[in-house]
């Protein structure tokens, strides 16, 4: 698609200001300055860093700050086979470690989602958080941060098993999450640690990595258990900043794994609500950075009701391709591996170690914050009323073109409108049965009514055909069937579908709604 050219005019401006955020500044703001005119530049400038500064003292490339219940804001540093510093510090080799890496031209200064991270493992749990600053040695030239890299790594290799040693703490306790290069540091680290609890990749990063050896990249032995989201994923940097390849025992693949919904909205839309610094790196980065945005939306102890309502997870499925997913022909849960709760939660119920299968999930999310969908698989049957069948011929042949919409009213109150053309639309054939992906907010499982809209299609084309047409639509029944994980679904009794039935005698009418009954039909 080609885009505009004040996107484009946007996109210069956006990615210039990027550039003041990664380096020495001077430069640029003569640039910007002789490009823009000093009356634009100015207030936008005077708030932005003119270089990174490093977090804490000392000669260390890396620095370690420990995080803890007793003092969630309050950072201790640590550093390797440095015991004062751990003896005055609140780590408690009894409970389990949280290290956050954040990847090329990152810092906790810069961004604040490893801060906004750390306190969500807080509240979900007793956890010593570790937040990993390498923002001394992160900037341009990438190459050179890839090697810097393997400082880091082998830095916090050395911190994991000084803190083993002198405290007892197990391996399978430490639980590494990196952003991008920060994938791959926690990958060597594995390489150093035997036994290496988990690791999470946040969109590995790409570049430099799409073809290179196991040894130098992650991959599911460097862990007991690997999981990664993929948000940004490619074959090569002109596709996207991550990898494409499956790096760990589950990957999920999240609106397929490279397009995010809400990344490509106006950056007008999105500079009041997160700021110039935020939104001159997601405007450019956005997918890139939307794993992340992902897992903190995840993190919550394990599945527990809220509000008298089970709380949503995003669950990925198995399937072929994203667009069988979204077409909504994979939806089966009922076997181990076919669906897994992406994010925090990912390790629930799942196989672990050298010999545990490998497995690829798809899962939808919404365009904004919580991000979280619950989804189901609906299958819509169609009738053979008097008006639409017609002679055993017209039935073979026939079709209404057009687009349906269901509103489900729940207990609650709540009204679900769920539109079933976000793929194609469909050719409404007479005694077929037909299948869709659809989401909601908030949980159908106690649906109270319903009615169906049968109307215009989206595509010029097809509603020009649906208006000639004089034909009404016959359905006999929908099933609406949640996506979700079997102990789920168990424990909240979740129905595993709900019928809706038709009527053989009534047909619908062009832009009209019918009622539909909830009962066995």
């Amino acid at each position: 698609m080609r885009r505009k050219f004040g996107e484009i005019m946007w996109t210069s401006l956006i990615s210039s200001v990027l550039l003041l955020l990664i380096a020495d500044a001077s430069a640029y703001q003569t640039f910007l300055r002789q490009i823009f005119g000093s009356a634009l530049m100015g207030d936008l400038l005077s708030t932005l860093p003119s270089r990174f500064q490093c977090v804490g003292a000392g000669k260390n490339f890396t620095h370690f700050l420990l995080f803890s219940r007793i003092h969630p804001d309050k950072p201790h540093p640590l550093m390797p086979d440095d015991r004062e510093l751990l003896v005055k510090s609140d780590y408690d080799p009894a409970i389990p470690t949280k290290i956050i890496i954040h990847g090329f031209v990152d810092n906790i200064q810069l961004s604040d989602w490893m801060q906004r991270m750390k306190t969500k493992f807080l509240t979900a749990g007793d956890f010593n958080v570790i937040i990993v600053d390498w923002s001394c040695g992160n900037e341009f030239p990438y190459y050179q941060a890839v090697q810097n890299s393997k400082i880091v790594a082998d830095e916090l290799g050395k911190l994991v098993n000084f803190l083993q040693g002198a405290t007892g703490a197990d391996a399978g306790d430490f639980h590494l999450i990196g952003h991008s290069l920060g994938s791959h540091i926690a990958a060597l680290v594995g390489h150093a640690v035997p036994h290496l609890g988990r690791i999470s990749a946040l969109d590995p990063a790409g570049p430099r990595f799409y073809d290179a050896p196991l040894e130098d990249r992650l991959d599911p032995s460097d862990a007991q258990f690997v999981d990664a989201i993929h948000t940004d994923s490619g074959h090569g940097l002109m596709e996207g900043l991550g990898m494409r390849s499956q790096v760990g025992h589950v990957d999920f693949y999240p609106n397929g794994g490279s397009d995010q919904p809400g990344c490509h909205s106006s950056p007008f839309t999105i500079l009041p609500r997160i700021g110039i610094h935020r939104a001159a790196r997601y405007y450019v980065t956005c997918d890139h950075f939307r794993s992340i945005e992902y897992y903190i939306d995840s993190i919550r102890p394990p599945i527990q009701p809220r509000m008298g309502q089970p709380a949503c997870q995003m669950v990925g499925v198995a399937c072929r391709d994203w667009e069988t997913y979204a077409q909504g022909r994979c939806a089966d849960c009922s076997h181990p591996g076919d669906c897994a709760a992406m994010g925090y939660l990912s390790d629930l119920n799942m196989e672990k170690g050298p010999h545990a299968t490998k497995h690829e999930y798809y899962v939808k999310t919404a365009e904004e914050e919580p991000f979280c969908l619950f989804q189901y698989q609906v299958l819509v049957e169609t009738g053979c009323g008097h008006d639409f069948c017609g002679s055993v011929a017209d039935t073979a042949s026939g079709f209404n073109p057009g687009v349906i919409r269901v509103e489900l009213q729940t207990r609650a109150g709540k009204l679900a409108r769920l539109n079933l053309d976000d793929y194609a639309d469909a050719e409404l054939k007479p005694s077929a049965q037909y299948v869709y992906l659809a989401t909601s907010r908030f949980p159908l499982d106690e649906v109270r009514g319903a009615k169906v809209w049968w109307g215009y299609s989206s595509k010029p084309e097809m509603a020009a055909e649906l208006r000639e047409s004089a034909t009404g639509l016959s359905l006999k029944k929908i099933q609406v069937i949640p996506i979700d994980l079997p102990e789920k679904i168990k424990r909240f009794s979740i129905p595993e579908v709900t019928v809706l039935c038709g009527s053989p005698e009534k047909v619908i009418e062009k832009n009209q709604y019918l009622e539909l009954t909830i009962n066995s039909c």
